[in-house]
């Protein structure tokens, strides 16, 4: 057997010349070998995740947009009464919409469009709209309620957007809740 030698290799851990053992070998040391391993386990969870958000359907990115405005609306609601009965905040308050979701799909992201609510309001009373609109008229105006009415025009939301949207809302409901503690 004929015993050769390889030619000296750049290093991908530290970037230094060396020559290697095997024709396998991206690294001078150990040190080396643990950081080019991180690095690959690294982008390769990147990748991954690159990989997961682009499989995603726009419904399931508005699922997860939803959940970051509701997240910031009962974080800027915190301490607010019920919007519809005014019963006084508690922790399991919801984030309900004036214009459900289902008859104005448009709006459902929309954070003028939703207010704190218990639950009873919420889900048994089906937003209790009557009382939800004579309470949003007192805390936001009636110009505001009626430009919600009014809003008929739908919008197509692309993943980019609900992404960012999910995005912005998740930041707003973590300074938010970093101020009121």
């Amino acid at each position: 057997m004929i015993a050769t030698t390889l030619k000296p290799k750049e290093c991908q851990g530290c970037g230094s010349m060396f020559s290697p053992r095997s024709s396998f070998a991206r690294a001078c040391s150990q040190r080396c070998a643990t950081k080019v391993v991180n690095a690959d386990k690294k982008a390769a969870k990147a990748d991954l995740k690159r990989r997961k958000e682009d499989a995603q359907t726009v419904t399931e990115v508005k699922a997860e947009a939803q959940k970051e405005v509701n997240a910031y609306v009962r974080a800027r609601d915190r301490g607010l009464p019920c919007i519809s009965c005014g019963k006084p905040w508690q922790p399991d308050f919801q984030a309900g919409h004036y214009r459900s979701r289902g008859a104005a799909s448009h709006l459902a992201l929309d954070v003028r469009n939703i207010h704190g609510q218990c639950v009873q309001c919420n889900l048994h009373k089906h937003s209790n709209a009557v009382e939800y609109r004579i309470r949003l008229v007192e805390r936001c105006g009636v110009a505001l309620v009626e430009a919600l009415e009014a809003d008929n025009d739908p919008v197509k939301l692309d993943r980019r957007t609900l992404r960012q949207i999910k995005v912005i809302y998740r930041a707003k409901a973590r300074q938010l809740k970093k101020e009121q503690a």
